[in-house]
């Protein structure tokens, strides 16, 4: 439902998002964040944000996610066990509780890796539709650990099994600079998807500062008279009562 004051002071919303598309926007975001060796801990915020999300539509479409922690976790355990397992979200999220401690930092990147994995098959599981970013990611997760993971579409991912064996020695960087470059043979439209997710903000950037100066002192001046309005219409009726 849209929300009457923002569109007061805003005007109309350019779109709305559900809570699918808001997952896939934090997946897809993980994902390219990965690929570009950004900042862990962003990673790690990112991640656990849609892994929690997911976990509350779930609960509210009465079904389970495909990798649950709170499905092979004992009742009575789940808020140690969450309380440990979300330490790094949780300390970069607030300091009500912990302002004087220091957080101990493991092996995040793999952390990452793998938390990012579990969020893009529960994706997939939950809504029953994948993308490009997730199926790049899953060929990536395929040659770090064949013996361990089992891939949620392992017929597709053996089409492409000799080609990526080719990457089979590269770094992660290479696999991913690779696969970036190679996404037309691949038939994959990341480049799209990525086009789709920051749609949002295409204008701001393409737009000169000065342009976009001015378009801000007009909504200011015109947040100033709606206020001036309401303000002389709450005294008209301050003073009839």
């Amino acid at each position: 439902m849209s929300n009457e004051s923002d569109e007061i002071d805003r005007g109309p919303p350019r779109r709305y998002l559900d809570k699918q598309e808001a997952i896939r926007h934090l997946i897809h975001g993980a994902i390219r964040l990965v690929m570009a060796k950004e900042d862990p801990f962003v990673i790690q915020l990112v991640a656990h944000s849609a892994d929690k999300l997911m976990i509350d539509v779930a609960n509210k479409k009465g079904t389970y996610l495909e990798l649950d922690w709170e499905l092979y976790i004992k009742d009575e355990y789940h808020r140690d066990f969450f309380k440990d397992y979300r330490q790094t979200y949780n300390y970069f999220k607030h300091a009500d509780t912990d302002f004087t401690k220091q957080l101990p930092i493991y092996d995040i990147a793999i952390l990452n890796v793998m938390a990012v994995f579990m969020c893009a098959v529960n994706y997939v599981k939950l809504f029953q539709v994948s993308s490009h970013h997730v199926r790049a990611y899953f060929w990536f997760i395929q040659l770090l650990m064949p013996d361990i993971v089992k891939l949620p579409d392992p017929k597709f991912h053996e089409l492409f099994q000799e080609a990526l064996e080719a990457f089979a020695d590269a770094t992660p960087a290479e696999f991913f600079e690779l696969v970036s470059t190679n996404a037309t043979k691949f038939s994959l439209k990341t480049e799209e998807e990525t086009a789709f997710d920051l749609q949002d903000v295409v204008d701001f950037y393409r737009t000169p500062i000065s342009e976009l100066r001015s378009a801000g002192d007009e909504k200011r001046e015109k947040r100033r008279q709606i206020a001036k309005l309401a303000a002389a219409l709450y005294g008209k009726r301050s003073s009839a009562v």
